[in-house]
Parts: C-alpha cells; sequence; structure tokens
C-alpha cells in the first residue's frame, strides 16, 4: 500500500501523546515507529510518527470455469 499522508503527533507528557495517538488511531492513521523521546531545555516531549494509506480497490482474480 503506498502511503497518502505522514504526521508527527508531539505531545507534552504520554497521557497526552496517548489521547492524540487513540484518536488519530479512530480517525483511519497508523502507527509508523516507534514513540520519540527528547528533552527540550527543562521539559521531555514525545512524539509519534503517524501514516494514511491509499486506499485502492482489491486485483480482480480471473474465474477459471470448470470442464464439463
Amino acid at each position: 500500500m503506498k502511503i497518502s499522508d505522514y504526521c508527527v503527533i508531539v505531545g507534552q507528557d504520554t497521557d497526552i501523546l496517548e489521547q492524540m495517538v487513540r484518536s488519530a488511531l479512530e480517525s483511519g492513521w497508523e502507527l509508523s515507529g516507534g514513540v520519540s523521546v527528547w528533552s527540550d531545555g527543562d521539559r521531555t516531549r514525545y512524539a509519534q510518527a503517524m501514516v494514511k494509506h491509499e486506499e485502492t480497490s482489491p486485483k480482480k482474480e480471473s474465474i477459471k470455469k470448470a470442464k464439463p
């Protein structure tokens, strides 16, 4: 599947990040990789990359007729 959209969700703590990620998952986004953590001065930040995939129609498979 081809990726059609990408975003990074950033939260001030794990509870906020979790709420934001759950909301994104309910909206059709998917996780991409793990959580990133870094220090921003005296604060810690948490981030999660998210992707959406293009919707593609399933390939039609040829139907073979049985021989009588």
